[in-house]
């Protein structure tokens, strides 16, 4: 009789817990609870779980895996299809627990996540001064992610226009109005060149150039201007490949190359320890016109002048062309002084010829 007893009740339990699929809030006597009541989720949802009611309108559920939807509140029209599409996209995300159709606002701070040890790993809320911080308290990256661009306004314009101060776009970066950078260096690395503008090793001027081994084009039009080669020369009117075909024993002899030559109204030659007037020294050694004839019919030029095929083959200096034809100048005024004494000579020998017949 009592194993009966027991029985019997255990069925009427069970019956009864199985037959309740709403809860009703108790807020008095009478129907006063009936507005606000908890109930099997499958009993107009295709999930399973609690969905959650007040004031007769659905206000969220938490579905049989675990996750939370919260529903916006001046939405009072729920479907299937919603829900089920709010928890669809929480299933796709990896660990996420809670979804909203509305908006979640928070005093403080909103966690993204806790770590075992019971600190933020990650939130969002506000940070020094009142400012808005999104941030990550972990040795990982902070991504953000877009298919089409992540855009950034400073201006408040993010709801009212559709140019935003900075555009991060599929395969570019575009900035809407004028770029600082403070306190850095901008680089750019690609296929192991590194480009950098940032101040000098002394910080008292501007600089820009690479800090590979590589030269750097500056040019107008999509064509070079100039190129500084990683040697320090300079090439004006040249590209790399084309600074390329330049005789490398002429890069280290000169610093600049001139493609189409210069004009200029005038130009100086800083001061040099070295130039022609040692040809009046009077230890100087001419050479004599028969040397000097000898030279120019074996040779076809002029001493100490570049032949014709060496200034095709490997230029010229033009302070040292300006020594060695100085030098020529000076040894020809030397020649004439010679030949006018010779001709005073003859002059007085002749007078005196005359005199003494």
């Amino acid at each position: 009789m009592k194993t009966l007893l027991i029985t019997l009740l255990t069925f009427m339990t069970t019956s009864l817990c199985h037959a309740q699929t709403y809860y009703y809030m108790w807020r008095g006597p009478g129907e006063s609870g009936k507005p606000e009541w908890i109930a099997n989720s499958r009993l107009g949802y295709d999930f399973t779980g609690i969905q959650f009611t007040t004031a007769d309108s659905f206000r969220g559920a938490i579905s049989g895996n675990g996750r939370w939807v919260v529903w916006d509140p001046q939405d009072p029209v729920t479907t299937q299809q919603n829900v089920g599409f709010i928890l669809n996209n929480l299933s796709s995300i990896g660990h996420s627990s809670l979804g909203t159709q509305g908006t979640i606002v928070a005093n403080r701070y909103v966690m993204t996540d806790l770590s075992s040890s019971g600190s933020i790993d990650s939130y969002y809320g506000y940070g020094r001064n009142g400012d808005v911080i999104f941030s990550c308290q972990m040795q990982k990256w902070l991504r953000l992610n877009s298919y089409s661009g992540i855009a950034m306004w400073g201006n408040g314009g993010g709801e009212s226009n559709d140019t935003p101060a900075l555009l991060i776009a599929n395969n570019y970066i575009e900035a809407n109005t004028p770029f600082v950078q403070k306190n850095g260096a901008i680089t750019h690395i690609k296929d192991n060149i590194t480009t950098t503008l940032n101040l000098n090793s002394t910080n008292n001027a501007a600089w820009f150039g690479t800090t590979t081994q590589h030269g750097i084009e500056i040019g107008t039009n999509g064509t070079s201007a100039l190129y500084i080669g990683p040697g320090q020369n300079s090439f004006f009117g040249f590209d790399k490949t084309s600074s390329d075909n330049i005789d490398n024993k002429l890069k280290g002899t000169y610093n600049v190359f001139v493609k189409k030559g210069i004009l200029s109204a005038d130009y100086a030659v800083v001061p040099t320890g070295t130039w022609a007037d040692f040809v009046f020294d009077k230890n100087y050694n001419l050479p004599t016109i028969q040397e000097l004839e000898n030279y120019i019919d074996n040779n076809h030029h002029l001493p100490n002048i570049p032949s014709a095929d060496e200034v095709a083959t490997k230029g010229y200096s033009q302070h040292e062309i300006n020594k060695a034809l100085l030098q020529k100048i000076e040894e020809l005024s030397l020649y004439i002084i010679q030949q006018q004494k010779e001709i005073d000579d003859l002059r007085i020998k002749l007078k005196t010829k005359k005199q003494n017949k």
